[in-house]
């Protein structure tokens, strides 16, 4: 486990990043590319895996779906992590 002042200096980083719209682009595509491959394999409907996103419109569940994806809101990102922790 990091020493304290380590985690302290990765948290403040998330929490800066949380809030520039570059730094959550460039943490978007790995885990909703990782989201992608996990909710087929653990038999989750399309609907499902829109209902875990956050209930986004059709269109833009696909777009991400075929790997368009921008700087993603912060509780997108939230519930995607939350999703690969179980």
């Amino acid at each position: 486990m990091a020493p304290p002042a380590a985690r302290k200096l990765k948290s403040e980083a998330i929490a800066r990043d949380r809030h520039d719209p570059e730094g959550r682009r460039r943490l978007s595509g790995p885990p909703m590319r990782t989201f992608f491959n996990i909710a087929p394999a653990w038999g989750v409907s399309v609907a499902a895996q829109r209902g875990l996103l956050g209930w986004s419109a059709p269109s833009t569940y696909h777009k991400y779906k075929a790997g368009q994806v921008a700087a993603l809101a912060y509780d997108m990102l939230e519930r995607i992590s939350l999703v690969l922790g179980i």
